[in-house]
């Protein structure tokens, strides 16, 4: 039997040969995991420290059915302040950890003829500011 394909994979399979839309499409899936992972983590932390969703709700002053949504399985999108306050619930914070070498350089790339730009993340002090 042959196997059933949609335009949607022929569209996606095509667009993928360019490697800007191919780093776009890696983007969001990583995106996406990232999301998924995190929200994964804080409800199993909130099952570790027994914390019921009507519970972590109440702490956060929210309706319970909010944070039904929030753990419930399918498609969400909840913005950082949703998760850095559910964290901070649960009594946790958020840590910034590095992407693999292999994801930075799919993001990321570096062209070949840039430096790093520390100089305006602060690393780096104005050697035109006077003493």
């Amino acid at each position: 039997m042959a196997e059933f394909r949609s335009a949607y994979y022929d569209m996606l399979e095509e667009s993928l040969k360019d490697p800007a839309m191919r780093r776009e499409h890696h983007k969001f899936r990583l995106y996406i995991r990232f999301v998924d992972n995190l929200m994964n983590t804080l409800d199993d932390k909130r099952v570790e420290l027994g914390v019921s969703k009507a519970e972590l709700a109440r702490t956060l002053g929210v309706e319970p059915a909010n944070i039904r949504r929030l753990f419930a399985r399918g498609p969400k999108n909840p913005t950082l302040s949703t998760m850095v306050d559910v964290a901070f619930g649960l009594g946790l914070k958020l840590a910034l950890v590095p992407i693999t070498e292999e994801d930075t350089e799919t993001v990321m790339p570096r062209r070949v003829d840039s430096k790093p730009n520390t100089r305006s993340r602060g690393l780096e002090p104005d050697r035109n500011q006077t003493s």
